[in-house]
């Protein structure tokens, strides 16, 4: 194995390392909206809602980590020598996902994540009461952010 090989490899394993641990933290996530959906207190949809932004933001960190961005760059840079064409692809997705990410602030990630959280509670209650317009006015809300961030990617 020459050093450029045994120099690419390292740095693909530590990718997907990092990857894998991000991937893991995000889906945390998942839990509690399954949670907040099927068991969860109504009286407790505000700390849920505080608790998902905060696992968004903190997962926005990792997947925007300087250092990924600098692996990325170093896996350009050697050419993606020894990588197999699975792991090439790997790697394209990931810098793809990576830039598209580093393009939107933590806090329009979490202000999201909160008003998908609030906005679900709001219209479990507004379903039952028969009342959306309190719906409507967290869809404009979410949506809003939703169309900004798809404006900085």
């Amino acid at each position: 194995m020459t050093a450029s090989i045994a120099t690419t490899r390292n740095f693909y394993t530590q990718l997907t390392a990092h990857l894998r641990s991000t991937s893991v933290l995000a889906s945390i996530s998942g839990i509690l909206e399954w949670d907040q959906q099927v068991l969860m207190p109504s009286g407790a949809s505000d700390l849920r809602s505080s608790q998902l932004s905060v696992l968004a933001g903190m997962t926005h960190d990792r997947a925007t980590d300087p250092k990924i961005g600098t692996i990325l760059n170093s896996l350009e840079k050697d050419g993606l020598v020894g990588l197999n064409d699975w792991e090439k692809a790997n790697v394209r997705e990931a810098k793809r996902e990576y830039f598209r990410q580093v393009k939107v602030p933590k806090e329009l990630v979490e202000k999201l994540k909160g008003l998908q959280s609030q906005g679900y509670t709001t219209w479990v209650s507004k379903m039952n009461h028969c009342s959306f317009f309190v719906s409507f006015v967290f869809l404009h809300f979410f949506f809003s952010f939703r169309l900004l961030k798809k404006e900085l990617i």
